[in-house]
């Protein structure tokens, strides 16, 4: 998938998107987060570790409460996106909850990163970013299990084959569930369909935080 489509895909909500982007398998998730609102869908995305705006291009007919793009400034209250759409300011609390493969904040987001975003739009054009909805890096692979060790692993995708790392809060779980996966990463024997999701290294690299078979 990429980059600029994981939050961003039309016709699908911040709830809906995250929950087919970071939860295989989940079923009802979007229709009750949409009931309850954004606070739910913070909680389903937690998914490692606990821890003047800009000159803006609008486009109609473009989920306004999302912002995606490489981060090419940073204000005292937030960033500056650009992407293919042009320029974007999003605002950011100083406590706000980051991913960016831990639960980070603002300071850790760093010029160069790609970040997705939800939030609030403001009347200038700007976006308010929303704790637990904004994604530094973040990144999804799938394919075929060919070798397993303690550090990571090797699949097989229609790329060819790719190394894969694994985060220090990695976890591993069944796809229809979400449950944590007997034998973690010893499941994962070759020849496994696998899915997950993790942080873009740079030069190419993929550290996968979620695993799910």
């Amino acid at each position: 998938m990429k980059r600029r489509n994981f939050l961003g895909k039309a016709g699908m909500g911040a709830a809906g998107a995250v929950a087919t982007f970071l939860f295989p398998g989940l079923r009802g998730f979007a229709a009750a987060s949409r009931n309850s609102g954004l606070q739910s869908g913070r909680q389903a995305v937690s998914i490692a570790g606990d821890r003047p705006a800009a000159n803006v291009h609008q486009i109609q007919g473009v989920d306004t409460s999302y912002a995606g793009g490489e981060v090419t400034a940073k204000t005292a209250d937030g960033i500056v996106l650009k992407s293919p759409n042009g320029a974007r300011a999003v605002h950011i609390a100083p406590d706000a909850v980051v991913w960016k493969e831990f639960n980070v904040g603002l300071v850790d987001i760093a010029i160069g990163d790609w970040v997705d975003v939800k939030g609030t739009p403001q009347p200038d054009g700007s976006l308010v970013g929303q704790s637990g909805w904004i994604f530094v890096n973040i990144g999804k692979r799938e394919g075929v299990v060919q070798a397993v060790s303690p550090s990571g692993m090797s699949i097989q995708h229609n790329k060819g084959s790719e190394a894969i790392e694994f985060s220090p809060a990695l976890e591993v779980i069944q796809a229809g569930d979400q449950s944590p996966l007997p034998g973690g990463v010893t499941a994962l024997v070759p020849g496994t369909q696998v899915g997950m999701v993790g942080l873009r290294l740079p030069g190419g690299g993929f550290r996968a935080t979620r695993i799910w078979r």
